[in-house]
């Protein structure tokens, strides 16, 4: 785990003047910038526009489907394509007015809502909902949140 300081400018700091220095983690420049954006705790939003595939840069963010009248996907690639580490955390915001379905690519098991479904999917509610992915071990991500029944 990498080490935290803060550091200060001056004797009344506030959220602004604070100065972060992280000992480097390690790992994959993915994992380095995820452990600083999580010292920093922001999220950043990247905005798709299409049906689209996790990649390694999408952990740790707001993943916004914005697309209009069509239904969409957002896919959970499999460990052999893309391997998440365990514990990755995505967000999907259905912004459009097109359906927005969390996916498992093949071989991906998706679970909640009292479902396990190898390569399942759930829609995504209502516009303007969203759900919280997490991956709890390899091909297995937990889906929970404003999202229909998985099948």
């Amino acid at each position: 785990m990498a080490k935290v300081t803060a550091l200060t400018l001056d004797t009344a700091p506030t959220g602004d003047d604070l100065l972060y220095t992280v000992t480097d983690p390690g790992g994959t420049p993915a994992s380095r910038k995820v452990t600083i954006q999580s010292v920093q705790n922001l999220l950043e939003i990247t905005a798709k526009t299409a049906s689209a595939t996790s990649a390694l840069d999408d952990n740790a963010k707001l993943i916004t489907m914005n697309v209009t009248t069509t239904a969409n996907a957002y896919t959970l690639a499999p460990n052999a394509d893309i391997a998440h580490p365990i514990g990755t955390c995505i967000l999907v915001k259905q912004i459009g007015t097109g359906v927005t379905s969390i996916t498992g690519g093949t071989g991906v098991t998706i679970e909640g809502g009292g479902q396990s479904v190898s390569a399942g999917s759930c829609a995504i509610s209502n516009r303007y909902d969203m759900a919280t992915c997490i991956k709890v071990a390899t091909n297995i991500w937990s889906v929970q949140g404003a999202v229909g029944a998985i099948a």
